[in-house]
This record gives structure tokens, C-alpha cells and sequence, in this order.
């Protein structure tokens, strides 16, 4: 029995010693590598674009007639005060520069675009049968504008202002016994507001959708007469004319800096 016991101890103190210098003989375990930083790519709007635009273009010209005379001039001035609303289609085409910090992008965009915008307002006074004809037309618009947005991804929300221009012309005559027209076809200078959301659907291009409201200001045109009043009581006309703008549009950014990474 105690040689039995004896051989199996030393049978297992065998089988103890193999194994540990089996264990010495295998290659120390080597450490696994740090997973590797994922890096994002995220669009950057800095840089430089052009494109095209099209959309609808209404206004509205406020025609307000004045007169410090008597008799038949107040009359004629309460009729002819009135609204224009001429409205169309309108095209054209814009160039801007982008410079993104963080999520915050500061721009500037000059645009001109054809408008196609006439309107006439006809009226006559109780009694007379000349009408006093007021008509206004502008064929083209212009802005230089600064934008401020804020960029999520692909996407920039934006608001914009700054100096309008527009070629206005403002008709008027004055159908009482002689006629007496008096028109303006001038450069106008005002200014405009307004906001939009463009998307970047690739790599350089993107499209948008903006609304500007322009105030193009106002003409007067002074002691209009005729032979069937008093030039001392002639009437005064003035117009005050605004635009709303509401249009698509395409923009090719120019190859770049167009994407940064983010780690």
C-alpha cells in the first residue's frame, strides 16, 4: 500500500513538472494594439462659390397724391391714392465667399437678377373723364449682402442683409383737360433683408432657398397742374416702392478647403 501510494505521488509531481515546462517553452502573451482614432470628416463651407437662381418677385409701389388747394384738387388726390402690386418671375445669378469657425460661418454674396415686374393703377376722379394714370416698372435688382449662419453637417442656416440697387422707373400723368406726365427712371438705392437654409449635397455643390424683402425707397413728384386748376394748389405724388424675392438656387464651390477632419 505504501508503494502504491509513493508511485502515485510521484506520478503526479511528474505530471506537475511537465506542465510547467510546457507553460515556460510558450511565447509571452503580447499586448493588443490601441483601436485606432475614428476620424470624421464634416463639411467646412470656407471657400469660394458661384451659381444661378430663379424664383418669384412681387411689390408693392404706395402712390400717395397731397394737395393744399381747394375745390376740385382734393378730390383728385383722394381718388388717385392708391397701391400698385406688380409681381413675376425672376432669374439671375450670385458669387460669395464663405470663412466657417466652428459652427459659425461669415460671408458675403453679391447677386443681380432680372425682374419682371410692371404694374399700372388707373382712377377717375367723380365727374371728370381723364383718368389719372400712375404706372411702375423695374426690370432688374441687385444686392450686396453679408451672411451670418450656423452650420449642422451639411446644412447652413442663414440671415442676410445689406445695400440693394435696382433700376425703377415711375410714370404719372395727370388726364385733367391738358395732359401732364411726369416720369423717373432712375438707379435706386436702398436696402435688404432677409434668410435661407442651403443644403451641400456633394462635395461642391449645394442648393438653397432664401426670401429677401428690399425697401427701394421713394420718388415725389411736385406741383402737378393743368390747365383746369390752379398750378398754386397742384397736387404732389409720391411712390414708395418694396420688393419681396423668393427664390431657389445651385452653388459650385470651388475646390478647396472644403472639408476638414475632426479627431
Amino acid at each position: 500500500m505504501r508503494r502504491f501510494a509513493t508511485g502515485l505521488f510521484a506520478a503526479g509531481l511528474g505530471c506537475s513538472l511537465i506542465s510547467i515546462a510546457s507553460a515556460a517553452d510558450l511565447p509571452a502573451r503580447v499586448a493588443a494594439p490601441p483601436a485606432p482614432v475614428p476620424v470624421v470628416a464634416v463639411y467646412n463651407w470656407t471657400g469660394v462659390y458661384m451659381g444661378i437662381n430663379a424664383g418669384y418677385v412681387w411689390g408693392k409701389d404706395d402712390v400717395t397724391w397731397t394737395t393744399n388747394g381747394v375745390g376740385i384738387a382734393p378730390a383728385i388726390a383722394t381718388a388717385a391714392t392708391g397701391s400698385i402690386s406688380p409681381s413675376g418671375f425672376t432669374a439671375g445669378g450670385q458669387v460669395g465667399w464663405n470663412y466657417q469657425i466652428n459652427q459659425y460661418v461669415f460671408g458675403i454674396e453679391a447677386d443681380m437678377a432680372y425682374t419682371d415686374l410692371k404694374a399700372t393703377r388707373t382712377s377717375v376722379p367723380i365727374g371728370f373723364v381723364n383718368a389719372m394714370l400712375s404706372t411702375v416698372e423695374s426690370r432688374w435688382l441687385a444686392t450686396v449682402r453679408g451672411r451670418l449662419g450656423f452650420a449642422s453637417g451639411q446644412a447652413l442656416f442663414y440671415a442676410t442683409g445689406g445695400l440693394a440697387i435696382a433700376e425703377v422707373k415711375f410714370f404719372d400723368q395727370l388726364g385733367i383737360a391738358t395732359l401732364q406726365t411726369n416720369s423717373d427712371n432712375d438707379i435706386r438705392f436702398g436696402w435688404t433683408v432677409g434668410g435661407g437654409v442651403e443644403w451641400a449635397f456633394s462635395q461642391y455643390w449645394s442648393i438653397k432657398a432664401e426670401y429677401l424683402y428690399v425697401d427701394l425707397g421713394g420718388a415725389s413728384h411736385n406741383n402737378l397742374c393743368s390747365a383746369a386748376l390752379v398750378c398754386t394748389t397742384g397736387l404732389t405724388l409720391d411712390h414708395d416702392m418694396r420688393e419681396h424675392v423668393a427664390r431657389i438656387g445651385i452653388n459650385y464651390r470651388f475646390p478647396g478647403t472644403l472639408f476638414a477632419t475632426r479627431y
